[in-house]
Protein backbone atom coordinates (compact mmCIF):
# COMPACT_ATOMS: atom_id res chain seq x y z
CA UNK A 1 0.00 0.00 0.00
CA UNK A 2 1.14 3.90 -0.86
CA UNK A 3 1.52 6.38 1.98
CA UNK A 4 1.82 10.02 1.44
CA UNK A 5 3.10 12.47 3.03
CA UNK A 6 1.16 15.75 2.18
CA UNK A 7 3.02 18.24 5.02
CA UNK A 8 4.70 18.52 8.50
CA UNK A 9 1.54 17.37 10.19
CA UNK A 10 -0.44 15.68 7.40
CA UNK A 11 -0.26 12.04 6.05
CA UNK A 12 -2.40 10.39 3.40
CA UNK A 13 -2.29 6.70 4.00
CA UNK A 14 -4.59 3.13 4.44
CA UNK A 15 -7.30 3.23 7.22
CA UNK A 16 -6.88 0.23 9.06
CA UNK A 17 -10.05 -2.08 9.88
CA UNK A 18 -9.03 -0.87 13.61
CA UNK A 19 -10.09 3.07 12.29
CA UNK A 20 -13.36 1.68 11.79
CA UNK A 21 -15.05 2.78 14.80
CA UNK A 22 -13.06 6.56 14.69
CA UNK A 23 -14.42 6.83 10.91
CA UNK A 24 -18.09 6.31 12.16
CA UNK A 25 -17.56 9.29 14.29
CA UNK A 26 -16.25 11.20 12.30
CA UNK A 27 -18.94 10.60 9.66
CA UNK A 28 -21.54 10.67 12.55
CA UNK A 29 -20.72 13.89 13.65
CA UNK A 30 -20.60 15.79 10.80
CA UNK A 31 -23.59 14.06 8.53
CA UNK A 32 -25.35 16.75 8.50
CA UNK A 33 -22.24 18.69 6.78
CA UNK A 34 -21.53 15.80 4.43
CA UNK A 35 -25.27 15.34 3.53
CA UNK A 36 -25.51 18.69 1.80
CA UNK A 37 -22.65 17.12 -1.07
CA UNK A 38 -23.22 13.43 -0.64
CA UNK A 39 -25.43 10.71 -0.92
CA UNK A 40 -23.29 8.16 1.68
CA UNK A 41 -23.22 9.77 4.75
CA UNK A 42 -27.04 8.48 5.64
CA UNK A 43 -26.13 4.18 4.76
CA UNK A 44 -23.17 5.05 7.40
CA UNK A 45 -25.35 4.04 10.62
CA UNK A 46 -22.72 2.00 12.66
CA UNK A 47 -18.78 1.39 13.10
CA UNK A 48 -19.87 -1.54 10.97
CA UNK A 49 -20.88 0.27 7.87
CA UNK A 50 -17.67 1.78 8.14
CA UNK A 51 -15.53 -1.02 8.47
CA UNK A 52 -17.65 -2.25 5.22
CA UNK A 53 -16.27 0.49 3.68
CA UNK A 54 -12.64 0.66 4.81
CA UNK A 55 -12.87 -3.32 3.48
CA UNK A 56 -14.08 -2.39 0.09
CA UNK A 57 -11.19 0.47 0.08
CA UNK A 58 -8.96 -2.82 0.50
CA UNK A 59 -10.23 -5.22 -2.09
CA UNK A 60 -10.10 -2.12 -4.43
CA UNK A 61 -6.96 -1.58 -4.33
CA UNK A 62 -5.86 -5.13 -3.93
CA UNK A 63 -7.99 -5.66 -7.40
CA UNK A 64 -6.42 -2.58 -9.17
CA UNK A 65 -9.49 -0.59 -9.57
CA UNK A 66 -8.98 2.81 -6.93
CA UNK A 67 -7.20 3.71 -4.46
CA UNK A 68 -8.63 5.03 -1.07
CA UNK A 69 -6.82 6.73 1.79
CA UNK A 70 -7.69 8.47 4.93
CA UNK A 71 -6.39 11.70 5.27
CA UNK A 72 -4.57 11.88 8.90
CA UNK A 73 -3.57 15.43 10.71
CA UNK A 74 -0.91 14.82 13.66
CA UNK A 75 -2.33 10.74 13.71
CA UNK A 76 -6.18 12.02 13.58
CA UNK A 77 -8.38 10.66 10.68
CA UNK A 78 -9.62 13.85 9.33
CA UNK A 79 -10.93 12.72 5.97
CA UNK A 80 -11.06 10.47 3.14
CA UNK A 81 -9.35 10.75 -0.68
CA UNK A 82 -10.39 8.42 -3.09
CA UNK A 83 -8.66 7.85 -7.09
CA UNK A 84 -11.19 5.30 -8.56
CA UNK A 85 -10.40 4.22 -12.52
CA UNK A 86 -7.06 2.86 -12.04
CA UNK A 87 -8.58 -0.17 -14.45
CA UNK A 88 -10.05 1.80 -16.41
CA UNK A 89 -9.47 1.23 -20.23
CA UNK A 90 -9.61 4.84 -21.15
CA UNK A 91 -7.15 5.60 -18.58
CA UNK A 92 -9.50 7.93 -17.11
CA UNK A 93 -9.79 8.12 -12.99
CA UNK A 94 -11.50 9.93 -10.83
CA UNK A 95 -10.51 11.80 -7.44
CA UNK A 96 -13.10 12.09 -4.51
CA UNK A 97 -12.78 13.85 -1.03
CA UNK A 98 -14.01 14.88 1.90
CA UNK A 99 -12.72 16.77 4.99
CA UNK A 100 -13.80 17.56 8.71
CA UNK A 101 -14.96 21.25 8.51
CA UNK A 102 -12.53 21.88 11.54
CA UNK A 103 -9.61 20.34 9.50
CA UNK A 104 -10.72 22.86 6.25
CA UNK A 105 -9.08 25.92 5.60
CA UNK A 106 -5.47 25.26 5.18
CA UNK A 107 -5.00 23.76 2.36
CA UNK A 108 -4.44 20.38 3.19
CA UNK A 109 -7.32 18.76 0.51
CA UNK A 110 -5.59 20.65 -2.50
CA UNK A 111 -1.81 19.29 -1.42
CA UNK A 112 -3.14 15.68 -0.87
CA UNK A 113 -5.11 15.89 -4.19
CA UNK A 114 -1.92 17.32 -6.09
CA UNK A 115 -0.40 14.29 -4.43
CA UNK A 116 -2.38 11.89 -5.86
CA UNK A 117 -2.77 13.75 -9.04
CA UNK A 118 0.78 13.73 -9.46
CA UNK A 119 0.86 9.39 -8.46
CA UNK A 120 -1.76 8.81 -10.93
CA UNK A 121 -0.44 10.55 -13.67
CA UNK A 122 3.15 9.44 -13.27
CA UNK A 123 2.89 6.50 -11.34
CA UNK A 124 -0.31 4.69 -12.70
CA UNK A 125 -0.22 5.79 -16.30
CA UNK A 126 -3.84 7.37 -16.05
CA UNK A 127 -3.97 10.23 -18.84
CA UNK A 128 -7.18 12.31 -17.24
CA UNK A 129 -8.16 12.69 -14.10
CA UNK A 130 -11.91 14.11 -13.08
CA UNK A 131 -13.10 15.81 -10.05
CA UNK A 132 -16.45 16.13 -10.18
CA UNK A 133 -18.47 18.73 -7.32
CA UNK A 134 -21.86 19.51 -6.81
CA UNK A 135 -22.18 23.37 -8.05
CA UNK A 136 -23.02 24.79 -4.45
CA UNK A 137 -19.96 22.73 -3.19
CA UNK A 138 -17.69 26.33 -3.51
CA UNK A 139 -14.57 24.70 -1.54
CA UNK A 140 -14.40 21.18 -3.67
CA UNK A 141 -14.59 23.01 -6.52
CA UNK A 142 -12.05 25.62 -5.73
CA UNK A 143 -9.87 22.40 -5.20
CA UNK A 144 -10.20 21.25 -8.83
CA UNK A 145 -9.42 24.75 -9.79
CA UNK A 146 -6.26 25.48 -7.56
CA UNK A 147 -4.92 22.81 -9.40
CA UNK A 148 -5.33 23.42 -12.86
CA UNK A 149 -8.25 21.51 -13.58
CA UNK A 150 -10.35 22.69 -16.50
CA UNK A 151 -14.41 23.40 -16.14
CA UNK A 152 -15.49 21.18 -18.80
CA UNK A 153 -19.08 21.74 -18.01
CA UNK A 154 -22.53 20.86 -15.91
CA UNK A 155 -24.01 17.81 -15.31
CA UNK A 156 -27.54 18.89 -14.97
CA UNK A 157 -29.16 16.79 -12.06
CA UNK A 158 -26.32 14.02 -12.06
CA UNK A 159 -26.75 13.40 -8.21
CA UNK A 160 -29.13 12.43 -6.07
CA UNK A 161 -29.13 14.03 -2.51
CA UNK A 162 -32.40 12.79 -0.94
CA UNK A 163 -35.19 14.11 -1.71
CA UNK A 164 -33.49 16.90 -4.37
CA UNK A 165 -31.09 16.40 -7.67
CA UNK A 166 -28.22 18.69 -7.80
CA UNK A 167 -26.32 19.79 -10.73
CA UNK A 168 -22.34 19.00 -10.64
CA UNK A 169 -19.36 20.74 -12.03
CA UNK A 170 -17.04 18.37 -14.06
CA UNK A 171 -13.70 19.27 -13.85
CA UNK A 172 -10.94 17.33 -15.68
CA UNK A 173 -7.30 17.35 -16.39
CA UNK A 174 -4.82 15.52 -18.65
CA UNK A 175 -1.39 13.98 -18.34
CA UNK A 176 -0.16 16.67 -20.96
CA UNK A 177 -1.49 19.14 -19.05
CA UNK A 178 -0.02 17.50 -15.94
CA UNK A 179 3.55 17.49 -16.62
CA UNK A 180 3.61 20.35 -18.64
CA UNK A 181 2.63 22.58 -15.22
CA UNK A 182 5.79 20.22 -13.54
CA UNK A 183 7.75 21.33 -16.33
CA UNK A 184 6.68 25.30 -16.05
CA UNK A 185 6.68 25.07 -12.18
CA UNK A 186 10.55 23.31 -11.94
CA UNK A 187 12.12 26.22 -14.57
CA UNK A 188 10.49 28.94 -12.81
CA UNK A 189 11.94 27.75 -9.78
CA UNK A 190 8.76 26.05 -7.54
Amino acid sequence: MVKFTVDERTELMPIGPERADELFRLVDVHREWLAQWFAWPKEVRSPADALAFIRRLDTDWKEDRALGLGLFIEGRLMGVIELNGLDSRDRCGRLGFWLAPAACGRGRVTRACERLAGWAFEQAGLNRLEIRAAVDNIRGRAVAERLGFGLEGIARQAKRLDDRYADTAVYALLASQWFEMKRLAKHIGY
